[in-house]
């Protein structure tokens, strides 16, 4: 009964994935899983997986969570500790979850050779680079727009020819995710190509960067952008120079895109870089925490502390009113538009056919069917999210009232 389990072997190189995130008031444990997820352990859970990796008995862990050495106590420590193990491992032998919009998902550069292309980028990180790289980048795009930039017609040659150079500053922008994990010693995954909704788009996985501190992370979220920001640059002055219109198209559409991407309530580039300035693990869950958490101080006569300092405490109640608020608009005003354009997208793309077939494309007419078509996909997904948010605070308010259904408590895991 005091001896450790007997198949520490199988867990090698455990430690080294157990991590503690102290950005909270109370430190978060995760563990990071061998098919890229990250699970929150409580904190006995991850003391029994430590002490578990290293060998010790239960005997001694059961001396170290204050119980004492009887029979009794060290059969619950064995217990809990193979109730973890059984639950980590039932975890990890799960398929990833497909990320939403992810038609599917093909490796485009290998591991290897991402890592071997970043390792001659990281010096792009050096401080003062980095604010000389910025300084330019701002330069080259206000002479962009001083240049009198005009929307025109172009030709459907242009169109596509910029839309593949745009396409090429995304790898441009996977290579930066990389670099930065590269610049803190993290190794870089592979980079992968996918139809995202309906476009053509690259991805990587930067779950390194969990091992990182949160600033460190930061600098992963928004190194993407850095690189391809300064592409856009260089474009923006072959634009000025030769008045080539694909570069213009091209800077448009990195323009467009990062507007979109930094925006903080969909799970993009700007969802992470607040997650992780803020250190707040799930940043998107914590409006319905903090729901629970205010209830039960209204109504149960709670006095436990929030797990956030005062400063992140207000800033999260502002962020859960921003969110409620555009999922709110976007359900009840857009929801017209949505109608309204499903209605006549077969129209649409009837038209869209006739044109590609009579070859008679332009730029423009290209670019408004793909905005409509992205604007109903996405018009979907936020009506399909405020009614989840809905019907999560009506489950909610339930529960507290003694009308629904009560869930049995789960284990001491749940995904990170």
């Amino acid at each position: 009964m005091g001896e450790p389990l007997d198949h520490v072997a199988a867990w090698e190189g455990l430690r080294e994935r157990l991590l503690v995130d102290t950005s909270e008031t109370q430190p978060v444990y995760m563990l990071v899983g061998k098919n890229r997820r990250f699970i929150r352990l409580s904190a006995t859970a991850y003391y029994l997986l430590k002490w578990h990796s290293e060998g010790i008995c239960f005997s001694d862990m059961a001396e170290r969570l204050g119980m004492t050495a009887d029979p009794k106590a060290l059969a619950e420590v064995e217990h809990a500790c193979r109730r973890v193990i059984a639950d980590v491992e039932m975890i990890e032998v799960r398929k990833p979850k497909k990320r939403f919009g992810f038609l599917f998902e093909v490796p485009f550069l290998d591991e290897k050779v991402v890592q071997g292309v970043v390792r001659h980028l990281i010096w792009l990180f050096h401080p003062s680079l980095v604010l000389a790289l910025v300084a330019f980048v701002v330069a080259a795009m206000a002479l962009f727009f001083q240049s009198g930039v005009q929307v025109r017609i172009v030709s459907h040659q242009e169109f596509w020819i910029g839309y593949a150079v745009l396409i090429a500053t995304t790898l441009v922008h996977e290579l930066g995710h990389a670099a930065a994990c590269a610049h803190y010693g993290q190794p870089p995954s592979a980079i992968g190509f996918t139809i995202y909704l309906i476009y053509p788009a690259l991805y990587s996985d930067v779950s390194s960067a969990w091992r990182l501190n949160r600033w460190q992370r930061v600098v992963v979220d928004v190194g993407g952008f850095y690189f391809q920001f300064i592409v856009a640059a260089v474009l923006a002055l072959i634009y000025i120079h030769w008045r080539w219109e694909p570069a213009k198209i091209a800077v448009l559409g990195v323009l467009t895109s990062a507007i979109f991407s930094m925006n903080p309530i969909l799970k993009m580039d700007g969802y992470w870089v607040m997650a992780d300035a803020l250190g707040v693990t799930n940043l998107a869950d914590q409006p319905k925490r903090i729901f629970k958490l205010l209830w039960r101080r209204l109504f149960e006569g709670s006095r436990s502390p929030f797990p956030w300092s005062g400063s992140v405490m207000t800033f999260l109640g502002f962020y859960s009113v921003l969110m409620c608020m555009v999922w709110g608009v976007l359900g009840w005003h857009l929801g017209p538009t949505l109608i309204r354009s499903a209605a006549t997208y077969p129209r649409d793309l009837q038209s869209m056919g006739h044109a590609i077939a009579s070859g008679n494309m332009v730029g423009p007419n290209i670019y408004g069917f793909l905005m409509r078509t992205v604007s109903i996909l996405f018009l979907g997904y936020a009506a399909f999210q405020f009614v989840l948010m809905l019907r999560s605070m009506v489950r909610a308010v339930l529960r507290k009232l003694g009308l629904g259904r009560y869930e049995t408590p789960g284990p001491h895991l749940s995904k990170g």
